[in-house]
């Protein structure tokens, strides 16, 4: 499958009958929220490397604040589809794929956080950029 994961749009899963409102409540996020910080991560693609120079996967963790809450929320690509998360706890996303720790082995490797900044973009502007202009769900 391709796009967006729809398993779990929100964190939850897709078959406890809520994935309509799940959503909805994306869908208002996506055109109400203003992303203010942004971080990049790596992971190495295997555990046991050694080094996480020229091989590793990277994501992009992000923060937004509404009228609803702080929102933290990850946005990455693998062979199969677009992930999209959302916590009210980073760790929750920066940490774990799909609820599952990205490192699983405890000891050297950590989520490596290459960069971090302030920003002012709006979440419609990401959304559109990544679905619309590139084109991510083909």
């Amino acid at each position: 499958s391709s796009g967006i994961n729809a398993e779990c749009p929100l964190g939850r899963d897709a078959t406890s009958g809520n994935f309509d409102s799940d959503i909805v409540e994306l869908m208002a996020h996506i055109n109400n929220d203003t992303i203010s910080r942004v971080f990049l991560y790596t992971k190495p693609l295997d555990e046991a490397q050694w080094i996480n120079l020229m091989f590793y996967h990277a994501y992009v963790v992000f923060y937004t604040e509404t009228r609803n809450g702080k929102f933290w929320w990850s946005l990455e690509k693998n062979g199969e589809a677009l992930i999209l998360q959302m916590s009210r706890f980073i760790e929750d996303v920066r940490d774990k794929n799909e609820g599952e720790k990205r490192i699983k082995k405890t000891g050297y490797w950590r989520p490596y956080l290459n960069v971090e900044d302030n920003c002012a973009i709006r979440f419609r502007e990401l959304y559109d950029y990544i679905i619309v202009d590139t084109d991510q769900l083909n």
